[in-house]
């Protein structure tokens, strides 16, 4: 199997949502993936973990996904 260097975030609320698809990115042989259950969560893990890829819920509660994007843009990296 192929191993990819890609770094993914999944960000939502639904733990099933999260694992169900972080089984799926393992089997397709991702290996850098990091969960986030809420926008401000995801916030610092763009921050912290710099991902290539961001799966992020649209309806995440206090922070929503919009706002995540947005606010990632002023993030120094």
């Amino acid at each position: 199997m192929e191993y990819h260097d890609t770094r993914i975030l999944i960000a939502d609320e639904n733990v099933t949502s999260r694992v169900q698809l972080k089984e799926a990115l393992l089997r397709a042989g991702y290996r850098h993936i990091e969960e986030a259950a809420g926008g401000d969560e995801a916030l610092s893990k763009i921050d912290r973990f710099h991902p290539d890829i961001a799966i992020i819920d649209i309806w995440l509660a206090q922070l929503d996904g919009i706002g995540v994007i947005r606010a990632s843009r002023n993030l120094d990296y």
